[in-house]
């Protein structure tokens, strides 16, 4: 009995002490893409986006909120949604960075799965996507975009 308490009490102490030392992610990039000129090393919306610039769970924060911060960047300047379409650059750049964010969440869901759901240390709290997401949504675009 003695021994069977042993070994669970240091099997307990073995899992706290690897949980204590784990080692805490810091966000790759601190600053978030506001205009178009803001960080032109964050992303391109011009170009597909490469997934190993993704390293942990706070890059696919940073990227994902720096990717929706360029559209709404873009689109903002037009009085509605009608002169937005008018305008075929404009579709086009956020039509590629919907396409990069799509690909972006897909590969974080994979790779970090749970981690993307809980509280964490980046600089961004884990619903600062969704909402910035649906920030992006009332200005005219469809999840479908």
């Amino acid at each position: 009995m003695i021994k069977t308490i042993h070994i669970i009490l240091s099997a307990f102490c073995l899992i706290f002490i690897s949980c204590a030392k784990e080692k805490k992610q810091e966000p790759k990039h601190t600053k978030i893409k506001t205009t178009q000129s803001a960080n032109p090393s964050l992303i391109d919306s011009d170009m597909e986006f490469q997934l190993s610039k993704i390293k942990n769970v706070c890059d696919c924060y940073s990227y994902s909120m720096a990717i929706f911060n360029e559209a709404i960047s873009i689109r903002e300047p037009y009085k509605d949604f009608d002169a937005y379409n008018k305008e075929k650059a404009s579709v086009k750049k956020i039509k590629q960075l919907t396409k990069n964010w799509r690909k972006i969440r897909q590969h974080c869901l994979k790779t970090y799965e749970r981690e993307m759901f809980t509280p964490n240390n980046c600089k961004y709290p884990s619903d600062s996507v969704e909402k910035i997401r649906e920030k992006f949504y009332s200005l005219g675009f469809s999840p479908s975009y």
